[in-house]
């Protein structure tokens, strides 16, 4: 199985897949989180490549109150992404446009290690890392299950798995004092094997 996964901006995509067990017990299988794999990228407007783009077209990245901005002297726009749709006072510069709407692709292969993806604005992302998003949903998944991650949970658990997990992932955000807007979808994969 396939996934393709095209982004700009700055929300992430992140797949939770199991450990290879190799010669581990199944307790201590289930005991584990999962490890992430991020498959998009963050577009911020200090990475290298982003940077030359923006200077090469006239702007410049700059740091307001700790955050990183696509500004230019003629916008007062300014942007802590540099790849978005919209904002066109950006995209319109005479020199050429500052911000990219030309999205990040990935493909990921899948296979049954792969448990959920979780898709989340930067409202998340600033304050819990993957592998802190990997423990939340795990501690969602051993509660459902009464201690496993998965292939036991009943129809009733898996259905309301996602938005539990979403839930949690929320709840921790606001916990830690995101100021950012908050949006989680997580997706549960469901393999039959």
């Amino acid at each position: 199985c396939t996934m393709h996964v095209a982004n700009v901006g700055d929300t992430r995509a992140v797949v939770g897949r199991r450990p290879d067990t190799g010669a581990v017990s199944e307790r201590t299988m289930r005991d584990r989180d999962c490890e992430p794999l991020r498959v998009s990228v963050d577009h911020k407007p200090n990475l290298g490549d982003e940077v030359t783009r923006v200077e090469a077209n006239g702007g410049m990245v700059k740091n307001v109150n700790g955050i990183w901005r696509v500004v230019h002297p003629s916008c007062s726009t300014m942007l802590a992404v540099s790849r978005a749709f919209g904002d066109r006072e950006l995209k319109l510069v005479p020199s050429g446009p500052l911000v990219s709407c030309m999205p990040y692709v990935a493909t990921v292969s899948l296979s049954p290690r792969e448990q959920f993806v979780i898709l989340a604005s930067d409202g998340l992302w600033d304050v819990v890392d993957d592998s802190q998003a990997m423990k939340i949903v795990g501690d969602i998944c051993r509660k459902a299950a009464g201690g496993s991650m998965g292939t036991d949970m009943s129809s009733i658990g898996r259905s309301k798995l996602p938005q539990a997990a979403a839930d949690a992932l929320l709840k921790r955000a606001i916990e830690l004092g995101s100021n950012d807007n908050i949006t989680v979808l997580v997706a549960w994969l469901h393999w039959d094997v």
